[in-house]
């Protein structure tokens, strides 16, 4: 299954603010060399409990996100 994600990068806490047919994520990290992808695929993992895998955007705040099973 695959779902587009907008984070909010540097927020208080981290935590999903709208889940619709968009995604949308707060995250404690800032957009500083992948700190907040690594975030994103940890809590999204933990959340869904499954492997996460980002398709499209790592760069930027919209996101292309596969879930994949986990092994």
């Amino acid at each position: 299954m695959e779902k587009i994600v907008i984070v909010k990068t540097n927020q208080s806490k981290t935590g999903i603010l709208e889940d619709n047919d968009i995604l949308k994520v707060a995250l404690k990290s800032k957009p500083e060399g992948g700190k907040a992808n690594k975030e994103l695929i940890n809590f999204l993992s933990k959340k869904y409990k499954s492997k996460i895998e980002i398709i499209k955007g790592k760069k930027r705040k919209k996101k292309l996100i596969k879930f994949l099973p986990k092994d």
